[in-house]
């Protein structure tokens, strides 16, 4: 429920349109790491008690909700690659130093963050409904609603695991592959 008055924006970002950012030789030694994100600290909000004993997946048994994703994942359904990383969630690249990972991680959440070409701004309204896939897309909400009641209902899917597909593209090169077909 949002209040006539409007509830506050969302803001998402394209995780496709953030891999177009990079060069191609960046691009392809992110596909070579992977990242441990860590979302354990959602278990304070009650958020995810109902999917800690059974989230789909072999690899998603732990309690400790913690799991390891490839920075540069390839989306099961499009083909392309995404960045995948998370302010939030993400705590460490593997495989590097803890300066460089941390030098890298805010290098990418500022693409992340920084450009406003690959970022829609949604604003609530008492009868909004808005549709987005995690795989593909970072989301804030923008902290504009103090003393309005906000309610949601959310549904996720769970127990996938992301994979990176060499031969994947990204959104970019499949939209021109596309173009010079047509």
């Amino acid at each position: 429920r949002v209040p006539e008055n409007g509830g506050g924006d969302t803001l998402w970002c394209s995780l496709f349109d953030c891999c177009d950012k990079l060069s191609p030789s960046f691009l392809r030694y992110l596909e070579t790491l992977t990242a441990t994100h860590d979302s354990g600290w959602l278990k304070a909000f009650g958020t995810l008690s109902n999917m800690v004993e059974n989230r789909g997946h072999p690899d998603n048994s732990t309690q400790d909700l913690v799991a390891v994703h490839p920075v540069i994942a390839t989306h099961p359904v499009t083909g392309w690659k995404v960045l995948y990383v998370n302010r939030s969630y993400t705590k460490h690249i593997n495989g590097v130093t803890q300066e460089e990972s941390a030098h890298l991680l805010e290098y990418l959440y500022r693409i992340i963050s920084d450009n406003h070409d690959v970022q829609a701004r949604y604003r609530w309204d008492p009868n909004g409904v808005a549709i987005w896939d995690n795989r593909s897309t970072a989301h804030c909400a923008t902290n504009d609603y103090s003393g309005k009641d906000r309610y949601g209902v959310r549904t996720m899917s769970i127990g996938e695991r992301l994979e990176t597909n060499p031969k994947g593209q990204t959104k970019g090169e499949a939209l021109r592959a596309q173009q010079s077909v047509a």
